[in-house]
């Protein structure tokens, strides 16, 4: 998806990339919005963390691609993450 987004910069282009950040980042609010019905996770405002998850993965992929990631920085990550979530 990165090559794509680095070389496809028409408008079409944009927008299918847009509609597959909308998608991923609706999922992955849908699974915070359950984590919140069922009295997993004490935090609901579910649209400022979803947001949150997807820089957080997105900025890990590109320095895993572009630099070095280690896993005790994958793990300090997810750890901040959890934490928003309480």
């Amino acid at each position: 998806m990165y090559e794509y987004s680095f070389t496809h910069h028409a408008d079409c282009d944009k927008r299918l990339k847009q509609k597959q950040t909308n998608a991923t980042k609706a999922t992955v609010r849908a699974i915070l919005d359950l984590g919140v019905k069922q009295n997993k996770i004490t935090c609901h405002d579910t649209k400022i963390i979803a947001d949150n998850f997807m820089l957080l993965i997105e900025g890990m992929s590109i320095v895993a691609l572009t630099g070095t990631l280690t896993a005790q920085q994958i793990d300090d990550q997810f750890h901040m993450f959890m934490q928003q979530l309480s």
